[in-house]
């Protein structure tokens, strides 16, 4: 079975979950002895830029792309990309 992902912009439908994913990907990158740095960082990204991903990346002359699985409509691992302009 193939399945079938669309990269498409970032919607302000997807925060939520492209939150929740930025959230448990850093948790499972952590090492033990780095956990209270990743968790600072991850509150620091989450107050930032995941505040409002479509004017913060604007600001900086790019854009957020997340990989949209075609057939059920959920972003899937990995399911960000930014690139700049």
């Amino acid at each position: 079975m193939t399945l079938q992902y669309e990269i498409r912009p970032f919607r302000p439908s997807d925060a939520m979950q492209v939150r929740k994913l930025f959230v448990e990907v850093n948790q499972q990158l952590a090492p033990e002895d780095l956990k209270a740095a990743f968790d600072t960082y991850v509150a620091r990204c989450l107050q930032d830029e995941f505040a409002d991903l479509t004017k913060y990346y604007s600001e900086r002359n790019g854009a957020f792309f997340v990989a949209h699985h075609g057939a059920t409509g959920s972003l899937e691992e990995p399911c960000f990309l930014t690139a700049a302009a």
